[in-house]
This record gives structure tokens, C-alpha cells and sequence, in this order.
């Protein structure tokens, strides 16, 4: 999951093509047997969208995967470009609780007057077949 502060930080330094005006990424890949991972892939998409998801994304081939993940591989170095001085945080969150950790670091940085950006690993979805 990419917020939308680190989503503008990755579009800018590695072009990977995330929605710009989404509020969050949830990078979803799948792995196995093709016709098992249609299958999961089409129930990901249902749920995603079930729950919200503004855009359901599949990537087309190979590239437009691994340009995707090499977005969220180097999140961290894109925060550099926002931001001279940060402070990076590796907290363990129970999904359950992830919506309201991120309510209350959002209104603690508002409060502060600092910029909050998260990129977890677990909305808009991109998911990935």
C-alpha cells in the first residue's frame, strides 16, 4: 500500500505510472497455475472494487509489472525527493487496525505541521495478473 504523498514522490523520480490523484495504491500480485490466478485475479478486482477502489488496474505484460514494483521498491529514496531530511518509522500494525493507525499519523502530523507518507506492505487498487 502507497499513499498519496509517496505516490507523487514515485511518479516524479520513477515515472511508474501510478493514478496521480488517487489516495492510495494497493499493489496486489498472484502467483501460480494461469487459470487459478484468472480466477483470484478477477475475485481481487470484485473486492477492490466492492470496497471502494476507484480504478482496478491489470498489468499487460511483464514491463508494465516490474515497472510497478520498481516504484514501490524504491519509495524510500523517492520520500528523498520531497523531503531533505526524514525519518523513516518500521512499525508491525494488525491489518485491522491500519485505517485508524493512518486516521490518528495523519492528524498528529496536521497538528505538527509535518508531511506523513506511508508505504506498507499488507484506495485506489492496482492489481497485477
Amino acid at each position: 500500500m502507497i499513499d498519496e504523498v509517496v505516490i507523487k514522490a514515485i511518479n516524479a523520480g520513477v515515472g511508474a505510472g501510478y493514478p496521480p490523484d488517487a489516495g492510495a495504491v494497493l499493489l496486489i500480485e498472484l502467483d501460480g497455475p494461469r487459470l487459478e490466478v484468472d480466477v483470484e485475479a478477477d475475485r481481487c478486482a470484485a473486492l477492490c472494487r466492492a470496497h471502494g477502489a476507484l480504478e482496478v488496474h491489470v498489468a499487460r505484460d511483464e514491463a508494465e509489472r516490474a515497472l510497478l514494483w520498481k516504484g514501490r521498491k524504491e519509495a524510500a529514496g523517492a520520500v528523498g525527493r520531497i523531503a531533505p531530511n526524514w525519518l523513516l518509522q518500521d512499525a508491525v500494525v494488525p491489518r485491522s487496525k491500519l485505517p485508524v493507525i493512518m486516521r490518528e499519523m495523519t492528524a498528529i502530523a496536521a497538528r505538527h505541521r509535518l508531511t506523513f507518507a506511508n508505504c506498507s506492505t499488507p484506495g485506489t487498487a492496482t492489481c497485477i495478473r
